[in-house]
């Protein structure tokens, strides 16, 4: 009989090998400097130590250190909404097996102020102090 222990730490062993071997296989030029852990294993000093272990040029960070976990998916939704709205891809066909990239999501005007809220908001995220 396996020790429950025994099984989560060949899951841990297991979910840490497949984030280097992404990180392998998909940054073959240009290598990231810091993974970013989100979740439940970014709460886990053992899978943020084997990490680091198997990723020694790397910086291995907790990402809620820079978003809050609970606003993670709204920030996700307002990047790609900042990025249709401003006519930049939101996919990568290397990462996803897209075809080409392409606008991500949908405009949809509000029912109070149609188009020209749209139109506003686009004129404020192409104004030269929003950091590109």
């Amino acid at each position: 009989i396996i020790k429950g222990e025994d099984v989560m730490r060949t899951a841990l062993e297991w979910t840490c090998r497949t984030i280097v071997d992404v990180y392998t296989s998909h940054f073959t030029s240009a290598k990231p400097t810091t993974l970013y852990v989100s979740g439940g294993g970014a709460k886990n000093p053992t899978m943020m130590a084997r990490l680091a272990e198997l990723l020694p040029s790397m910086k291995v960070v907790d990402s809620s250190l820079i978003i809050d976990p609970a606003a993670k998916e709204a920030v996700g939704f307002a990047i790609l909404g900042a990025c249709t709205l401003c006519g930049i891809t939101g996919n990568e066909p290397a990462a996803t097996g897209a075809k080409q990239k392409t606008l991500l999501g949908k405009l949809s005007p509000s029912p109070i102020c149609g188009y020209r809220g749209l139109f506003k908001a686009q004129q404020l995220l192409s104004s030269p102090n929003i950091p590109k």
